[in-house]
């Protein structure tokens, strides 16, 4: 079979298609699973109750719950508004 200019063409056009086709199906499923990992990375970040409940006791002694993740407890310190040059009225008695 003699090679001619127009079937260069065409066969160098189907791997062109075939390379798009091919690429575009690769970016596919890469987007659904970025998807799929994307959701269970949201799902697992859900804090239980429990977690809540023990965040809140530990916070009660030094100020109330700031914020709380499945990884960490922070509380937020109540500022005393007697300042350190006044003396307490409870020591002056």
């Amino acid at each position: 079979m003699y090679t001619t200019p127009e079937n260069d063409q065409i066969g160098t056009s189907e791997a062109k298609l075939a390379r798009a086709v091919g690429a575009s199906l690769v970016k596919c499923v890469v987007v659904i699973c970025l998807t799929v990992l994307g959701g269970i990375a949201m799902h697992s970040c859900s804090v239980d109750d429990e977690t809540i409940v023990l965040c809140q006791e530990s916070c009660e002694r030094s100020g109330n719950m700031k914020s709380v993740s499945r990884f960490s407890c922070t509380c937020q310190e109540i500022k005393n508004q007697s300042s350190s040059f006044v003396l307490d009225s409870k020591l002056t008695k």
